[in-house]
């Protein structure tokens, strides 16, 4: 009788501990999408500062552009302290007469998927950009992985990022 009830309790308390890393392993995957939905909040809105600020200040960033048929696909890798370099640049003046007549006029995102992957969660997203150029209008399609990390102080934070931008 001893060595059921031991049993028992034993099995009791694995599937207590279960129960709570599952529930702690859900909430990880809710944060690390609530993240990702700030972070395009924060893009959608110019506050790219506090986008770069999502990321640790050691993540690995690539971002590939598809520009279409007429230019080659361009890969480019950066760390969250390159980036904070740009925010504040001006586009050359040789370069401002192609951004003329340029005008994005609508901006979306949705979170696509979200899963656990060892002690991170990977979220995929797209954020989708509407523009205008000459006469053309056209859309930006922005697709992104983020491997967010949950450090044992602080708050979660993407460490790899990874973004697929192709114009259409």
């Amino acid at each position: 009788m001893a060595f059921a009830k031991l049993t028992a309790m034993t099995a009791g308390a694995a599937a207590g501990v279960m129960l709570a890393t599952t529930a702690v392993w859900a909430d990880d995957v809710a944060r690390a999408q609530s993240l990702v939905e700030s972070f395009y909040t924060s893009l959608i809105d110019e506050k790219y500062e506090a986008a770069i600020d999502m990321f640790q200040p050691n993540a690995n960033a690539t971002s590939v552009y598809n520009f279409g048929k007429a230019y080659p696909e361009e890969t480019i890798t950066y760390s969250p302290k390159d980036l904070k370099q740009y925010i504040e640049a001006e586009i050359p003046e040789e370069y401002q007469q192609y951004f003329e007549g340029y005008k994005e006029t609508a901006q979306s995102f949705e979170v696509l998927g979200a899963q656990r992957a060892g002690e991170n969660v990977t979220v995929t997203g797209r954020l989708t950009t509407d523009y205008e150029m000459s006469g053309y209008k056209g859309k930006i399609f922005q697709n992104d992985t983020f491997t967010v990390t949950f450090p044992s102080e602080g708050n979660p934070a993407f460490s790899r990022y990874h973004g697929v931008t192709t114009y259409k």
